[in-house]
C-alpha cells in the first residue's frame, strides 16, 4: 500500500505480476472498456493494463498520486471505502493488495461492487500464514512478516478474509490462486526485498536464504 510499503517493493511486485495482471483482466474482463483501480499508489498496476482499457486510479497517499500523475496516469485522491463516483460508473473496478490494508473489508467490497457495472476483480491478496518454507529460518521470516504487516494495520491473510466475505454474500464469483513459479535465484531476490522492507540488514551467502514463498488469492465478481 502506498505510504506503508516502500516503493521498490511495490514496483517489484507489479513488475513480477505484470503478465498475470494482463492475463486475468483479458480472460475475465476482456469486454470492459473503462476501469477504476482502488488503492492505485504510484500506478504500477495501472501501467500494466493501461493499453487494454481506459483506467482511472484512486488512493489516499498524495505523494504516490503525484508520482502517478508525473507518469501521465489519470488519478485522484479518494477513499476506497467512500468512492466519489455514481453507481455502475466503470465497467470494471479492481484492486491489487488493497484488501491487505483495507480498514473495513465489507465496506470496501460494497463500494467496489456499487461503482462497477460489469465486473469486480481482486488481482492478488496474500495468505501469509500459508507461506511455503522448509526450515526454521523460513518460519521465522513468515512470523516476522505477519507481525510487521499487523503492526502497520494490515491483514496478513487478506486473501482468506476476502474469500470469507465473498462466500457470505450473494455474489456470483470465481476465485483461485495466482499461478506463479520461481527459482532459487528469484526467490532470494524477493526475500531480500521483503527483508529490506522489514529493516533487516546483511548479505546472504550461498544457501543463506531459506526457501520461502507466499501464496496469493485472486477473485472475480460477475455483476451481469
Amino acid at each position: 500500500m502506498a505510504g506503508v510499503q516502500n516503493r521498490d517493493l511495490l514496483s517489484a511486485q507489479a513488475s513480477g505480476l505484470r503478465e498475470w495482471h494482463r492475463y486475468i483482466v483479458s480472460r475475465y474482463c476482456g469486454d470492459c472498456r473503462t476501469a477504476l483501480e482502488v488503492g492505485c499508489g504510484r500506478g504500477d498496476v495501472m501501467s500494466n493494463i493501461s493499453d487494454l482499457m481506459i483506467v482511472k486510479g484512486v488512493d489516499l497517499d498524495r505523494g504516490s498520486l503525484n508520482d502517478a500523475t508525473d507518469r501521465g496516469l489519470d488519478v485522484l485522491i479518494a477513499d476506497g471505502e467512500k468512492l466519489p463516483f455514481g453507481d455502475g460508473r466503470f465497467d470494471l473496478v479492481y484492486c491489487s493488495f488493497y484488501i491487505l490494508w483495507a480498514a473495513d473489508i465489507g465496506r470496501a467490497l460494497r463500494e467496489m461492487v456499487r461503482t462497477a457495472g460489469r465486473s469486480v476483480l481482486f488481482l492478488s491478496e496474500p495468505i501469509w500464514s500459508k507461506a511455503v518454507h522448509i526450515d526454521g529460518a523460513g518460519r521465522e521470516m513468515m512470523e516476522r512478516g505477519i507481525g510487521l504487516i499487523r503492526s502497520k494495520g494490515g491483514r496478513p491473510d487478506s486473501g482468506l478474509e476476502l474469500l470469507s466475505h465473498l462466500a457470505c454474500g450473494t455474489y456470483d464469483f470465481r476465485f483461485g490462486t495466482v499461478p506463479l513459479d520461481t527459482s532459487l535465484f528469484e526467490m532470494r531476490k524477493w526475500v531480500d526485498i521483503e527483508r529490506g522492507w522489514a529493516g533487516e540488514k546483511g548479505e546472504h551467502g550461498e544457501g543463506g536464504t531459506a526457501l520461502f514463498s507466499v501464496p496469493f488469492v485472486w477473485a472475480c465478481i460477475d455483476l451481469r
